[in-house]
Formats: C-alpha cells, structure tokens, sequence
C-alpha cells in the first residue's frame, strides 16, 4: 500500500530505502514484501556523531541492513 501511495503522490520516485538493525530484527517483513537487500553495514565502534548531527548514547552502533524496493514499475492500474 505504502509505495501505491507514494506513486500517487510523487510519481519522480522510482526507488524506496530502509535501514534493519540487525540486533533488534531479522528483516522478514521486508523480504514478504519485496524488498532487496543492498548492503550491509558493518557495527559502529562510536556513534555517528558530527557538528550539526549529534546523536544520543541510547542510538545503536549495531550492523544494518540496507533495504531497498524499486517502485518504479508499479503501474498505473495499481495505483488507483
């Protein structure tokens, strides 16, 4: 439903982008969805920290997955 709405809404985008962390879930609602696996990263030794992006000590340095769905073959059928 997520990415017939977003074809709907704005049509330019053509491919949708999500993070798993890998500590906490294992990733088989995106696969039962269609979604690729893109990369995987590998676990932070420090936060991902920088002058205008500071994170707090609760944010994970766990691996992720990078998940990705191309959307831009959904038809028009489908959409409405």
């Amino acid at each position: 439903i997520m990415a017939r709405l977003i074809v709907k809404e704005y049509p330019v985008v053509r491919t949708l982008l999500s993070y798993q962390d890998m500590e906490v879930h294992t990733g088989c609602i995106y696969k039962a969805a269609g979604w690729e696996v893109y990369e995987t990263t590998e676990k932070r030794s420090r936060p991902w920290d920088n002058a205008s992006r500071v994170r707090t000590t609760e944010q994970t340095t766990a691996e992720k997955k990078r998940w990705i769905r191309n959307i831009g073959l959904i038809s028009m059928k489908q959409v409405r």
